[in-house]
């Protein structure tokens, strides 16, 4: 997971120079340990969505990235 998300994290750098919060963090925690599987959990809120990186049985939190809704005028 480590990979696919350092590559969005690069794209994000390269293309737009802006990346949602903490992404950067979860790629470096996700480069640090050394859990084999990571469960990702995405969960929805009023004021936006967010993925949870975790190990299997949900004891350890690796990150989170938060999505901010858009307000349409």
């Amino acid at each position: 997971m480590h990979d696919v998300y350092n590559t969005r994290l690069g794209l994000a750098r390269e293309v737009t120079g802006d990346w949602f919060e903490e992404l950067e963090e979860t790629v470096k925690a996700l480069k640090q340990s050394s859990l084999e599987e990571v469960r990702l959990i995405e969960a929805e809120f009023t004021e936006g969505d967010c993925v949870i990186f975790t190990d299997q049985d949900m004891q350890e939190v690796l990150g989170v990235i938060y999505f901010q809704r858009r307000i349409s005028e």
